[in-house]
């Protein structure tokens, strides 16, 4: 059969008589072990018209490199006529089987053949791109490489390495700077070598475009412009909460320099005051260049703080003045400042003036109604009394009993629980006066109870439908609560009727 190309071989048998030709296959020899017998296994059969025979596929065993061919013997053994049977081929045949086994070869290749920079002209700052040196075969030892570059603005790290078949890639940073370059240089090559493996050379086509310097200028919350509000909304005398932010971010290709901030009247408006308003930050001080960002550093803030000393609102305009590529340019920005007098705000469900209404029964305990307070004010609000007056004034009381509290403007509302008398029936009506420290106290609510003769009639669900005409006599059904449920009976007999 010959030597073993790839790790498989083919021996076609025919049967060329007129009867089915029936064997055995078998493997012998030294390296015996490192072959086998695919196809069709130990025993073969081919019937006689047969044209295609009987495909006997051989594999060598190619898990670890030779130094020297494998070799083995197949044997087949058959129940061919030796007097019809092809020149050798009587009982048995044997083939002589050879293998050679080579270690994976490592390949080399590069993930990319292009990188491209953007730098600013005559700029020491390094833009850093990658690439990856690969092996791709996964089978394969450690691939040796090395790479040269063309180029002097150009640095790749590192220059040389080892990677295996199984790591698959390493990795490779290349740095480009622009110092002393105002204009695009030619572009470089990037050349990639191998030694004990296959593949390569690989190149890389390296770019540098020169950009020219432009600072860029950016805000927020708000973009300038004097429709841009900077607004401030405080409290009399308050220290904290009386000032604005305003982030400054450089957005161009160099470094941005804010040569001024001033703080300045409005022409025209009734409102406007500069004196009420002080930058905090960058101090006042601050020699010019007051701001200054590197290209692609961080955000800096102007702060800018109100006078809270009288109440009112404030206008002025706020100018920041920025070195640009062909001179200053200035970004206003309108400033207002509105000081109010801090004070709570009584609100409540119901709303003052409105009506509490309890629905009740005779000794009934479901004889309660809710008033809810809550302070909607920038102070805090001191609720100090509330009573019941008028002719049934008796009637109605808190559960539990009222005692003064105060609801800062962040606390969560007040529940008050109003409670009706129901030991007799009739309508009761007072008057509930609710005293506080806000605008609009006292605040009054007309507070109603109906206790009725009869309790109100149950829902559907707590009837309990006796058959027709029929006599219930077990005790009185109750529900989870261990109320009595109604019985829609002809006859109640027994205990608890």
């Amino acid at each position: 059969m010959g030597a073993i190309t790839g790790n498989t071989t083919t021996l076609t048998i025919l049967e060329t008589g007129n009867d089915t030709l029936t064997g055995t296959l078998a493997l012998s020899g030294p390296n015996a072990n490192r072959f086998e017998i695919v196809s069709p296994g130990a025993n073969f059969s081919v019937q006689n018209g047969d044209t295609d025979g009987e495909q006997v596929i051989i594999r060598c065993l190619n898990d670890t490199p030779t130094t020297t061919p494998l070799t083995a013997t197949l044997t087949v053994t058959h129940n061919g006529d030796p007097t019809r049977n092809a020149t050798g081929g009587n009982s048995p045949v044997t083939y002589g089987l050879s293998c050679s086994v080579q270690a994976a070869q490592p390949t080399l290749d590069v993930s990319t053949n292009t990188l491209t920079f953007e730098r600013v002209a005559n700029s020491s700052t390094p833009q850093e791109l990658t690439f990856q040196v690969q092996n791709t075969n996964p089978l394969s030892g450690a691939l040796s490489w090395s790479l040269t570059d063309t180029a002097t603005w150009l640095a790749c790290n590192p220059s040389s390495g080892s990677v295996t078949g199984a790591q698959g890639s390493q990795t490779v940073t290349c740095a480009a700077t622009a110092t002393g370059i105002t204009t695009s240089p030619p572009a470089a090559t990037i050349t990639v070598t191998q030694t004990g493996g296959q593949g390569g050379p690989e190149t890389i086509t390296a770019t540098l475009n020169i950009v020219q310097p432009n600072p860029g200028y950016a805000s927020s919350p708000v973009a300038p412009g004097l429709d841009s509000v900077l607004r401030i909304n405080t409290t009399l005398n308050a220290t904290t909460g009386n000032r604005a932010t305003l982030q400054i971010s450089e957005t161009g290709t160099t470094t941005l320099q804010v040569t001024s901030i001033s703080i300045e009247a409005l022409p025209g408006d009734a409102n406007s005051n500069p004196s009420k308003f002080t930058r905090v930050q960058p101090a006042p001080t601050t020699p010019p260049p007051v701001i200054v960002i590197q290209d692609g550093g961080a955000a800096q803030e102007v702060i800018i703080s109100c006078d809270t000393s009288v109440a009112g609102t404030f206008r002025a305009r706020l100018n920041i003045t920025w070195q640009g590529a062909t001179g200053p340019v200035v970004a206003p920005y309108l400033l207002e400042c509105v000081v109010t007098t801090a004070a709570p705000l009584y609100t409540s469900t119901p709303a003052a003036g409105g009506t509490l209404t309890i629905s009740t029964s005779l000794n009934a305990t479901n004889n309660t109604t809710t008033l809810t307070v809550d302070n909607t004010g920038n102070a805090d609000l001191a609720v100090s009394a509330a009573t019941f007056t008028g002719t049934d004034a008796a009637k109605f009381s808190f559960n539990p009993a009222f005692a003064t509290f105060t609801l800062s403007p962040d606390a969560a509302p007040q529940a008050l629980t109003i409670r009706c008398d129901a030991s007799a029936t009739g309508t009761f009506t007072s008057t509930l006066t609710i005293t506080h420290n806000g605008a609009g106290s006292p605040a009054t609510y007309t507070v109603t109870c109906t206790v009725s003769a009869t309790p109100p009639a149950l829902p559907s669900s707590n009837v309990v439908q006796c058959p027709a005409n029929q006599v219930y006599s077990q005790p009185l059904p109750q529900n989870a609560n261990g109320e009595f449920l109604l019985l829609n009976c002809f006859l109640i007999t027994g205990p608890g009727r």
